[in-house]
């Protein structure tokens, strides 16, 4: 029996279609210290809308603009004492923010 449930589950899989989704703000934490070709961080202002360069393409993927927030540090040294602080406080807040966005819409496992 259990071979014609996992029949079922592998034919229910094949005509599904995912609910269209708004895509959500996105948002950036960006080490201030990188040193990415084609992005200079002196257009970005900490907590800026990215211009399109900094956003690295993320700006595809979103009606808004993209939010850059800079950290301390650079790709390694962001999640290093003493900057992995600053890091953890912003990627809390922005989970927050995303949390009560998910209880507002009704998502009851956020």
């Amino acid at each position: 029996i259990r071979g014609l449930i996992n029949v079922w589950r592998a034919h229910s899989q094949i005509r599904y279609e995912p609910r269209q989704i708004a895509i959500p703000r996105i948002k950036i934490l960006r080490a201030r210290d990188s040193r990415l070709p084609g992005a200079e961080l002196s257009d970005v202002a900490s907590g800026a809308d990215a211009p399109n360069d900094a956003a690295l393409g993320w700006d595809k993927f979103s009606a808004e603009p993209v939010h850059v927030q800079l950290v301390p540090g650079d790709h390694i040294t962001m999640v290093a004492e003493p900057n992995v602080q600053v890091l953890a406080k912003h990627l809390s807040a922005c989970l927050e923010r995303a949390r009560g966005a998910a209880l507002r819409q009704g998502v009851t496992n956020a």
